[in-house]
């Protein structure tokens, strides 16, 4: 039973790692599409150079936290003998608000 909980917490996090890779890699690249619009740098918040290389890294950033988040959470769940369920759930969640915060601070 112990060895499933295992498996599903190390599947959890692989397809985490892919399917998030795919999903955070290009939405870092939307953002810095975004900024090719801008006229001067002060036009919009992500016209600025700074602001718009940390932003595009937010999608990302999200991800590796999401995946420690998942690693450490999910590793004391199985270790007590619970389910990493809540913590994959969490990390897929936060891994979701990094992307809508990059796209909301790219289009504001």
């Amino acid at each position: 039973m112990e060895e499933n909980r295992v498996v599903s917490l190390i599947a959890g996090a692989a397809l985490l790692l892919v399917v998030g890779g795919m999903v955070a890699i290009p939405a870092g690249f939307v953002v810095e599409l975004k900024a090719i619009d801008c006229r001067a740098p002060d036009e919009a918040i992500i016209c600025d150079p700074q602001t718009r290389r940390l932003v595009a890294l937010v999608p990302m950033l999200a991800l590796g936290a999401g995946l420690v988040l998942l690693a450490a959470g999910g590793a004391v769940a199985v270790r007590r003998g619970g389910s990493s369920a809540p913590w994959q759930f969490a990390a897929w969640l936060l891994l979701a608000a990094g992307v809508l915060v990059a796209f909301a601070i790219a289009l504001a």
